[in-house]
């Protein structure tokens, strides 16, 4: 069964090497299995991954993609492949070892549309972030080994069957350019498909403790000293 990890970037900057360098180390993910979609960046990304990862796919969008559609061009290439499990992977997220195998392995079991991770800020494993809505609120944490039917699910790390994708269609990025995760995965739950989140899959997010804070203080703690 053959999986492909899209990992959408626009000047990703050194995160995207600390991901390709975790992956290393990953049992249950390979550098041959992941899809970068390079939506138009400057710092260089393209050639520094090719150079240091040449197992590694790349393709290019047109820079005016933005998150939904550059997923939606790794899904399309995807279904291109025959790939059997489809993944969503955003660069700033380490995926713990076998969370990958979690997730497919919930896919299978419930015949799921798709199944997110329970994500964690990088550091503070006890500070969780809302992994998915049900009746539009967020379900908070879920508990390693509990498997949680919701609505819908945040991008950060997500897993797809890719019967589901076919059935479904794309992401709408042309409606929802950056955040088109939720409205995506609502309309597999419509569709018929139970949408997962599951416990034992767990992840990092490197950036998530700066989107908590406000623009004042990430502004205070971003700034460098001259002196």
């Amino acid at each position: 069964m053959k999986s492909l990890y899209i990992i959408p970037v626009f000047n990703p900057g050194k995160l995207i090497f600390k991901l390709l360098d975790h992956i290393s180390n990953l049992p249950d993910v390979h550098h041959h299995e992941i899809l970068i979609v390079d939506d138009g960046s400057s710092d260089g990304t393209c050639d520094k991954v090719i150079k240091n990862y040449p197992n590694v796919q790349i393709i290019q969008g047109t820079g005016q993609l933005f998150w939904t559609g550059s997923i939606a061009l790794g899904m399309k290439r995807a279904l291109e492949q025959n790939i059997d499990y489809l993944f969503w992977l955003n660069h700033d997220c380490l995926p713990a070892p076998g969370a990958a195998n979690e997730l497919k392995k919930a896919l299978d079991l419930t015949k799921a549309g798709c199944a997110g991770a329970s994500c964690h800020i990088a550091g503070y494993p006890e500070y969780g972030v809302n992994p998915g809505l049900l009746c539009n609120r967020g379900v908070g944490n879920v508990a390693k080994g509990k498997i949680l039917e919701v609505d819908a699910v945040n991008g950060n790390f997500v897993a797809f069957r890719s019967d589901v994708v076919r059935d479904v269609g794309l992401p709408d990025f042309e409606r929802f350019p950056h955040y088109g995760d939720s409205p995506y995965t609502y309309k597999i739950r419509k569709r018929g498909f139970k949408v997962l989140v599951v416990g034992s899959a767990s992840a990092d997010l490197e950036y998530e403790i700066l989107r908590r804070l406000s623009p004042f203080w990430r502004v205070a703690l971003s700034k460098k000293d001259v002196s």
